[in-house]
């Protein structure tokens, strides 16, 4: 990742934390209340269908964000901070490019840990939590 996309990425990150001020208490991001009010909703799976922690989908015009069973909540935390990093970048939600992505279009399609995409999503997740 280059040190301007770096840039990019934080810069994006504060302006979604300016936006949704509102799901901040003493410093501490709630990211479930900021994907409730993005219109999003959280499953929060019984068993595990896929091999990730968490994935995102396109799913009746908005989005869901699948999460696996058995981790810590501070993990499931950057879990969905990284899921709407894939949203924000990749996905293109509240941009044009939204309106094409076919219904249950995920972000597994970026997965297998070492992709320049997780690296971007990983970096908007520290940026929007710490």
């Amino acid at each position: 990742m280059t040190p301007q996309r770096r840039r990019e990425i934080h810069q994006l990150a504060e302006e979604i934390l300016q936006r949704f001020a509102d799901c901040m208490a003493n410093d501490v991001v709630n990211v479930e209340a900021m994907i409730a009010k993005l219109g999003g909703t959280i499953t929060r799976l019984a068993t595990n269908p896929f091999a990730y922690e968490a994935v995102i989908q396109k799913h009746d015009d908005s989005f869901r964000i699948d999460l696996r069973p058995g981790y810590p909540e501070v993990r499931q935390r950057f879990s969905l901070a990284h899921e709407l990093g894939h949203l924000f970048l990749h996905m293109g939600f509240e941009q044009p490019e939204w309106g094409k992505l076919a219904e249950g279009t995920d972000s597994s399609m970026a997965r297998y840990g070492t992709s320049d995409l997780e690296y971007e999503a990983n970096e908007f997740a520290a940026a929007l939590l710490v």
